[in-house]
């Protein structure tokens, strides 16, 4: 339809103008909208993918607790494992609220069961720690018990002197120590190897105690032997149990622990990587609706500005040719030409109702003037405020679409776990110390005899002297007294040889203690640096039977000039007897015999007087090697669990300590 008045040509113009700016605000606030709702799945991915990474933080922290519990194995660190796993599985519900509609919920849900499974899993290997824990406890109560026994079955072959019995009581101790030695190792570091060698050890100390059990023996020392199988029976089954222990833990860490963690640490890493793949989907998306938007609103503001650009041209030249028409007559009119045709007279649009005014007015020609101005003032003011309207449009175009950005970023946090040395304790012994104490007692105890024997034999020659006018009667008692006293000084002879049995025995045991250190060198040196502590106690254990050796050959010496003075006072004795044969034919030279005689028992009983004080300065050097035995005993000990803790920490800390980096580089 034709628009013939000026009022619906403007009316249409700026109502075109006016749905162009609907249109293009419309397109704007679509695009805003659709930039809002791209925001809000981001800002919720982001969420989630926070959500994933602490749960992820939180599963590496509850690891990291468990090894840390693996290497101490104390209630402290099982009690923060324990918290940790469960706070991941308290966090449940913040997962269920976070993912809900989220197409990762049920992967989600999966692991939540994969934790709960962690957590059962740990819970079944602390109470496997603890049976291995109490396991251990009967192994080494039963090994003390056993080692306690072989003590006194070895004290009572040396009083018996049942040598027999101890050359094979001794090497069954050394074998049933070495077995201990191994078993402490196979409990601290798990190595097959170790329980294999200990086994090997405890059937060569079976094979022994088997042994002695068909040697010749007193009923109270076979009374001692008689529990002894059984007691080894006892050490060996629990030993096998710790093994069935001991594997079971190493089960449960290698097919559930070791398994359930990555699968777990990997299940959320997965989960995180989808959320951070829709995020980087996401982004590119909603900067591509922000800049088609913009494009958009860009184009359709330019062509809508084109479209009124030519409309407000249609619009000013149409009236315009008119107007200036009418200005023309109304000029002509202002000049005076009141006859002058006026445009658009009779028109039915506002040109003619202006040519009427003109007409009206052609007779003012003042108000004419007037109006002429104020209606060039309207059009200026129009003008201005067209391109006012026009600019404003084009800034508001310039400001109606703004980017968004906003980025989401996770701290991943450092732990460092320190691994306490765990203490273990391993036992040497060397009990063999108490049996040469024993053994020296006995020879004092002997020599004591034998001092009591050459007091009688002094005591004979002095009754000798104060009789000497009765010699020829009491020659036949004499001669008896001289054979008593021979037959002491024999006694003595065979006392000093026992202690020398004796003395020859001590040399075995510490030939074994020095055996002993050495296996306790060999040890030290496998463990290394840590080693050198128990090194120097093997040493010093070394030295030590080396000194008891010494000190044996010294008693060795002081034994043979006890039997080098017995074979003396032997001799004299016999000279004795052969003056008292011939006492009735040289009764005048009875007393220098009789003093003679009373020297020499005099010189017995001193030499036996210095034998016995060397017995007894032997026993006391036999007690304080026995006790610095002990005390060397229990530093090798200490040492060696110590030193094996060390090894044990140094690896598993080795190990622990490069997945743990691992683990950090792949998140």
């Amino acid at each position: 339809m034709f628009i013939s008045t000026v009022r619906a040509k403007l009316f249409g113009g700026f109502g075109a103008s006016v749905a162009a700016l609907l249109v293009v605000s419309y397109i704007g606030y679509s695009g805003l909208q659709t930039a809002a709702t791209y925001f809000s799945q981001f800002r919720e991915t982001a969420r989630q993918s926070l959500t994933g990474y602490e749960a992820q933080a939180a599963l590496m922290e509850a690891r990291l607790a468990v090894l840390r519990y693996q290497l101490e194995e104390t209630a402290d660190s099982a009690a923060q494992a324990n918290d940790l796993i469960g706070k991941i599985s308290a966090g449940a519900t913040q997962i269920e609220e976070v993912f809900a509609g989220s197409p990762l919920l049920d992967e989600l849900r999966e692991l939540i069961q994969q934790v709960d499974a962690y957590q059962a899993a740990f819970d079944e290997l602390r109470a496997v720690n603890e049976e291995v824990a109490l396991s251990l406890t009967q192994v080494k109560e039963g090994g003390d018990a056993f080692r306690q026994s072989m003590a006194g079955v070895m004290q009572k072959a040396i009083e018996e002197q049942n040598y027999p019995a101890l050359e094979t009581v001794a090497p069954a101790m050394q074998e049933f120590l070495l077995a201990r030695i191994y078993v402490e190792r196979y409990a601290s570091g798990g190595n097959a190897d170790d329980l294999n060698e200990a086994m090997n050890y405890y059937d060569e100390a079976t094979s022994l105690l088997q042994r002695l059990q068909f040697a010749q023996k007193s009923p109270e020392l076979n009374r001692l032997v008689a529990p002894l199988p059984a007691q080894m029976e006892e050490v060996i089954s629990e030993a096998s149990y710790l093994e069935i222990a001991i594997s079971k833990a190493a089960d449960i860490r290698k097919n559930k622990l070791d398994v359930l963690g990555p699968l777990i640490m990997s299940g959320y890493q997965a989960a995180v990587d989808k959320l951070i793949d829709a995020q980087n989907e996401m982004g590119p998306v909603a900067e591509a609706g922000i800049e088609n938007t913009s494009s958009t609103t860009l184009m359709l503001a330019s062509l809508f500005t084109l479209v009124m650009a030519a409309i407000a041209v249609f619009l000013g030249t149409s009236i315009s040719r008119a107007i200036n028409a009418i200005t023309e007559c109304m000029r002509a009119i202002a000049a005076g030409d009141l006859t002058m045709r006026v445009f658009g007279a009779g028109r039915s649009d506002e040109i003619g109702k202006m040519a009427a005014a003109v007409q009206v007015f052609q007779a003012n020609g003042i108000e004419k003037e007037q109006l002429e101005r104020e209606q060039a003032a309207v059009k200026e003011q129009q003008e201005v405020e067209r391109r006012r309207l026009m600019n404003e449009l084009a800034d508001s175009f310039e400001r109606a679409v703004g980017g968004i950005v906003d980025t989401v970023s996770s701290a991943s946090r450092e732990m460092q776990a320190a691994a306490n040395t765990l203490s273990a304790s391993a036992e040497q012994t060397s009990h063999q110390s108490t049996a040469v104490s024993a053994a020296s007692e006995e020879a004092a105890v002997n020599v004591q005899t034998v001092a009591a024997a050459t007091e009688q034999l002094a005591a004979s020659v002095r009754e000798i002297g104060r009789q000497a006018e009765e010699s020829s009667s009491m020659s036949h008692r004499a001669v008896g007294d001289t054979q008593t006293a021979s037959e002491r000084i024999a006694f003595l002879s065979s006392a000093s040889q026992k202690i020398g049995d004796v003395l020859s025995m001590i040399s075995d045991i510490a030939g074994q203690t020095n055996l002993l250190a050495l296996n306790a060198t060999i040890e030290a040196a496998r463990a290394g640096e840590a080693g050198k502590g128990f090194a120097v106690v093997a040493t010093e254990v070394k030295a030590l039977a080396e000194q008891t050796s010494r000190a044996t050959q010294e008693i060795s010496g002081q034994i043979a000039e006890i039997q080098a003075a017995t074979n003396a006072s032997v001799d004299a004795i016999q000279n004795v007897g052969d003056t008292i044969a011939r006492l009735n034919g040289i009764a005048a030279t009875i007393a220098a015999a009789v003093e003679e005689q009373n020297a020499a028992a005099l010189e017995i009983a001193r030499n036996v007087q210095q034998a016995s004080a060397g017995t007894v300065e032997v026993s006391s050097n036999i007690t304080g090697v026995s006790r610095a035995a002990e005390e060397t005993g229990a530093a090798a000990s200490e040492v060696l669990g110590s030193a094996g803790g060390l090894a044990r920490d140094a690896e598993t800390l080795k190990v622990e300590v490069a997945r743990f980096i691992a683990q950090v580089r792949a998140a």
